[in-house]
Order: C-alpha cells, then structure tokens, then sequence
C-alpha cells in the first residue's frame, strides 16, 4: 500500500482506501493472516497498477480516495481529488469495476471543484446515519452535506448543508468560531442507536456532535 487513508468492514468484507496507489482494496472476507491479498481492486485494471485517473477520468478511476463506507449492498467512495463520491449500487466483484452513480459532479466525465447545491470540494468521509441520511464532509467547502437518503441520478442535489447559510458560500468559520461553523471538517461517526453523529473539526482543534433531526 502507499498512504492508505481508511479502513471500513461492513461485517462480512474489509475495504481499505489505498490512497496514493489511487485505488480501493476489497477482501470478501476479514483478513485472518498478515499479508494477506485482496480479492478486489477499485481504481486498476489490476493489482500492478497505479496510475492516478487510470485510462482517463471515467467511472471506473480514481485520484486519492480518502474513505469508504459500505451498508453491505452498496458501496461508496469519496474520490477525493476528483471532488466527487462513487457509489456501486452492488459490491464489485470484479477489478476494475465502473461505479453506477456519482455525486458532486454531473457526470463521470467531470471533475470540477464546486461550492453549489450538488459540488463538493475534496470530500474526505460519507457514513449513513441511524435514520438514514447520507452525510459528506465537504473539506475544502468547510462543510457538511446530507442526502435523506440515497440519491437516484448523478449530480443530484444535496438536501441539506451545515456550515454556511448559503450553497455558495465556502468560507472557512462562516458565522465565527461558533457551534454552527467548521473549519475543514474531516471524520464523521455516526451514532448507532440515535440520529446523533461527531465530526472532526480539523483546524479548530475540536469534535462537535451534531444532530440532523429525524
């Protein structure tokens, strides 16, 4: 691996974010021996390759993916210097496998760096909270924004947005250092029981819990 960002088992398969080698590494099942192969690449035709954007900015490549997440069905990955979220409605079974939806960008084929109601800006985590909601932090937007559920088409709009009190606003402690504003946010933990999530404010020292409502 080079510079691997994230790790995430959704009970049954270990996803890893090798972000550096700009692809994503998929077990079937939890590793029970040290080095251990994959059984998966995302981002490469094949284990050997490494190429930002292989063959293209497409469906099928990526450019540092910082995390992943999987509800066991789907699969999603936050393909950060293409400023977008992959998501795979099944997990992929074969390497170098398109991804069926992408949000942050209108199509596969784009990779602009946005603040609007469906841009992101170098996203670094996505986790689905306990009643649903799909939240994003928007790093370089310093903000987060959620779905209420799974979107449907690519470059759908988000249905909410923390942080700013206007989609084209991306400035950095919008409202002040206050309980509302972020400065970079990076991790998200959801809490499995409530509607309750934390984030990492990264570059005010801190870790807020929010709450989305129901």
């Amino acid at each position: 691996m080079n510079t691997p960002r994230s790790a995430y088992y959704d009970g049954t398969r270990l996803f890893v974010a090798d972000s550096l080698n700009h692809r994503v590494l998929i077990w079937n099942s939890f590793p029970t021996s040290s080095g251990q192969s994959a059984n998966v690449v995302l981002g490469q035709p094949d284990f050997t390759s490494n190429t930002l954007n292989n063959g293209g900015l497409s469906a099928s490549s990526l450019n540092s993916p910082q995390s992943v997440y999987s509800d066991g069905t789907q699969l999603f990955v936050t393909d950060t210097n293409n400023h977008r979220i992959l998501r795979w409605q099944t997990i992929p079974t074969s390497n170098g496998a398109a991804a069926d939806l992408v949000i942050g960008q209108i199509n596969f084929v784009s990779n602009n760096n946005s603040t609007s109601t469906n841009g992101l800006s170098t996203p670094q985590q996505l986790l689905k909270s306990n009643n649903g909601k799909l939240i994003i932090s928007d790093y370089g937007n310093h903000r987060l924004v959620y779905f209420n559920s799974t979107p449907l088409t690519n470059g759908a709009n988000f249905d909410g947005i923390m942080g700013a009190n206007s989609p084209i606003n991306a400035l950095s402690n919008y409202y002040g250092l206050s309980p509302w504003s972020f400065y970079f946010p990076y991790g998200i933990a959801t809490d499995p029981i409530s509607s309750d999530f934390w984030v990492t404010d990264y570059y005010n020292h801190r870790a807020l819990r929010l709450d989305i409502g129901h």
